[in-house]
This record gives C-alpha cells, structure tokens and sequence, in this order.
C-alpha cells in the first residue's frame, strides 16, 4: 500500500493502521530523521532506505499486532516484540 502523506508524524500513523506488522520500510533523504522514526513504526522489521525484500533471512523476525511467531535463532522468545532496523547507502541488488 502507498499513501502520501505530509508529515513524518502521519507516516508513523500510517504505517501502524495495519493489523500486520512484519517488515516495513522508511525510504527518506534524511537518513537520521528516519531512524528517529523507525522505533515508532509498529512492526518486526524496520528498513531504513531498504526494500522489505531480500532481507536477512538469518536474523530473527518478531512479528507484532495480528502476531504469528517468531523466526531465527531466538524463536522461543515468542512473547518478546523483537524489532530489527536496516540500513543501506548506496546502489543495492534485488534478488529479481
């Protein structure tokens, strides 16, 4: 889904208005600016100027709301919320 929006306050809004939240992305020219946001925005995985394809599929996944388990090393940790944040500068290589 896309939605344009005018401040980073109804992005965050937006983004949590969703029953599902396991990976997301913040695409912004002010990296900073987007990690202050990442934290707020309701999902396992936050990527900062990252597609939420080809991911690290190693690294634990922690589902949040309408939650479906965990991934990775620490699955038994079911009932913690886990949030991963990426970030990548530069050209980056889809897996398509």
């Amino acid at each position: 889904m896309v939605e344009a929006v005018d401040t980073p306050e109804e992005a965050i809004a937006a983004a949590n208005r969703t029953l599902y939240g396991l990976t997301s992305s913040i695409l912004a020219g002010n990296t900073y600016r987007a990690f202050e946001m990442a934290p707020k925005v309701l999902a396992g995985i936050v990527n900062v100027n990252s597609p939420t394809v080809n991911d690290e599929i190693h690294a634990p996944m922690g589902a949040c709301r309408q939650r479906l388990g965990t991934t990775g090393p620490r699955s038994l940790e079911d009932f913690s919320d886990l949030i991963w944040i990426n970030s990548h500068s530069g050209q980056r290589q889809y897996p398509f």
